[in-house]
């Protein structure tokens, strides 16, 4: 399980191969607070400096704008809540689609690659599908061929389907909101957020918020007997309790709720949005999010600050926004998050 190296992109299934991967038409950012994929083409892509970093106390009130065929990139920062390396958060950017990738936090200690998280793999195969993808893929198609990728990668290392089949807390698993500019579409596969002319759209977990529930009443009734928000941020026993119940909850991944992972993808958990009709003096705008913004606003300067007020009056989430983790002494946020605003 400790030998898969990174994702081997050219072995996608027809319907959605291309050229490869090389370093003439793609571009890998990663910098403090940007990972993303962008193809560089002259004809019809005009590269400019890439947008901002939320790193810093005072984010600038004039966000980088960049243009690509009928898509205006206003802002897109994706940043790890320790490092940029860990980070599994994920944002492709292409001419015909773009993507928020949330890799999904490990439930066990099982690792597929001794380097990464299960999630950042899961992350960086799905931004190399993705990023490869033909203009008018389906929704069935990207769902067949995504779920083949992960899949090969299971096969190619020998693993134990039936293992995976039954445990699936231990496979490489991960959400994605695409936006289709061929079909004006907004695929929401797993608990990403998308917001469109300031209508929030979200698609969670059927059992998220009753695990947060009962880890918020565990801590809350642990700090009435004498433990301190620090000792919880040094180690959330609070996760403890409810990790069985999360564990649990993965066993109806692509059962009841949507997800990728290599088995077949659960359709109905999928929602599928339409983008309203546009024109040049009338864009629509576009934002997706992972879920590392609690709450999602119309501008990332305004997404950022209720984060902030988040982190600074509830860091172990268990009032204004309780959650099944919570900020840690060696993080500056709950959670990975990324935030891109566009229109088209």
């Amino acid at each position: 399980l400790y030998s898969l190296p990174r994702p081997n992109v050219r072995n996608l299934p027809s319907a959605c191969s291309s050229s490869g991967i090389n370093m003439k038409n793609a571009e890998i950012l990663n910098r403090n607070c940007s990972v993303s994929v962008v193809p560089i083409s002259s004809h019809n892509f005009t590269q400019v400096p890439h947008p901002i970093s939320i790193a810093t106390p005072h984010l600038p009130t004039q966000p980088i704008v960049s243009h690509l065929r009928n898509m205006t990139i206003i802002e897109s920062p994706t940043q790890g809540k320790r490092t940029p390396e860990t980070n599994e958060d994920g944002l492709v950017i292409t001419t015909d689609h773009i993507a928020v990738i949330d890799g999904s936090t490990s439930k066990t200690p099982l690792r597929f690659h001794p380097t990464m998280t299960n999630g950042h793999y899961a992350m960086l195969l799905i931004a190399d599908f993705i990023r490869q993808m033909p203009p008018d893929i389906t929704l069935d198609l990207f769902c067949e061929g995504v779920t083949a990728a992960i899949r090969r990668e299971y096969q190619r290392h020998h693993l134990d389907l039936a293992q995976l089949q039954e445990h699936a807390e231990q496979r490489t698993t991960a959400s994605a909101v695409i936006f289709s500019r061929y079909y004006q579409e907004v695929w929401m596969v797993g608990d990403c957020q998308c917001m469109l002319n300031g209508v929030l759209y979200e698609n969670n977990k059927p059992a998220e918020a009753v695990n947060a529930a009962k880890r918020s009443r565990f801590i809350k009734d642990a700090l009435k007997k004498g433990m301190t928000i620090k000792d919880f941020q040094q180690h959330d026993s609070g996760r403890d309790h409810i990790i069985q119940d999360i564990i649990s909850s993965c066993q109806q991944q692509n059962v009841t709720y949507a997800v990728i992972d290599g088995f077949p993808i659960y359709r109905p958990g999928i929602r599928v949005i339409s983008v309203p009709q546009s024109s040049a003096a009338n864009p629509t705008t576009i934002i997706l999010a992972s879920d590392g913004y609690p709450l999602l606003k119309s501008t990332l300067q305004e997404s950022e600050q209720a984060l902030q007020h988040l982190i600074e009056n509830d860091p172990l989430c268990i009032d204004l926004c309780p959650a099944t983790k919570g900020l840690m002494h060696d993080a500056h946020s709950f959670d990975d998050r990324t935030f891109i605003r566009f229109q088209v």
